[in-house]
């Protein structure tokens, strides 16, 4: 999954220039192939125990980091500028206004690659519903935006809190030095926004089966921008074993 510029603009804004907006690559690779495998075969019906997920660091990249939000917050308008400016899939141009030397910038940039994917330790209680073949996320709060989610599970055409969100675009990635490994995936999308204004509006999903354990990834974001200023910041990855799933039910 590569992210473009307007997604690293959301996340500078919205999360306080935060680590990953630097490193324009996030959790995995992109493409268009064709479906990879069935909604239905990957999504638990009932209930589910969920284990949120996060990217982990080195601690020489959280310590470069903290260094250029230090730099960057006080210059964030020519900031935004360049990450307007930004190519697909590159890191920004090194400026001494990131308040690292080059030789440092150049040392971060290192350091972000032996990121990779970890358990928080926190695991939370959660129903998939299915009404016919619509699916729903129950996670006990009606007010998270995942309890918006409304997926199709035959069609595959999402619904979220923008309405509409679309058709799922598919990728495989078998090289195991990726953050999340190996994987066969899909990803949701709606992206909205004027540069000009820093004005952006974000709603995307990925589903991610993980060679060779088969556990199920999800990654799902709805975030808003307005005259940067953030409205809503909301980004969250939990994955969960369909075997396990399987024998709480059968139980």
């Amino acid at each position: 999954m590569n992210t473009s510029p307007t997604v690293a603009l959301l996340k500078i804004v919205g999360v306080a220039l935060g680590i990953l907006f630097f490193v324009v690559r996030s959790f995995a690779g992109e493409s268009n192939t064709p479906a990879l495998f069935k909604l239905a075969d990957v999504l638990p019906n009932g209930q589910c125990e969920i284990e949120v997920m996060t990217l982990k660091f080195t601690d020489r990249a959280n310590e470069l980091a903290l260094k250029m939000q230090a730099a960057v917050s006080t210059n964030q308008d020519w900031c935004l500028e360049q990450i307007k400016k930004a190519k697909p899939s590159e890191p920004l141009d090194y400026d001494p206004r990131f308040g690292l030397t080059k030789k440092e910038y150049s040392e971060y940039l290192r350091e972000v690659e032996n990121r990779h994917l970890a358990s928080t330790g926190t695991r939370l209680p959660s129903e998939f519903r299915q009404t016919g073949d619509m699916l729903s996320l129950d996670v006990g709060d009606t007010n998270c935006p995942l309890s918006n989610i409304q997926l199709d599970t035959i069609s595959g055409e999402l619904f979220a809190s923008v309405g509409r969100v679309g058709m799922p675009t598919w990728d495989s990635n078998n090289d195991p030095s990726r953050p999340i490994g190996r994987y066969d995936g899909c990803e949701w999308l709606y992206e909205k926004g004027d540069s000009n204004t820093f004005t952006v509006r974000i709603v995307k999903l990925n589903i991610w089966r993980l060679k060779p354990s088969g556990k199920i990834l999800w990654r799902f974001q709805d975030s808003e921008i307005v005259n940067k200023q953030s409205k809503q910041n909301f980004d969250v990855a939990f994955e969960y074993s369909l075997q396990s799933t399987n024998k709480a039910m059968a139980k």
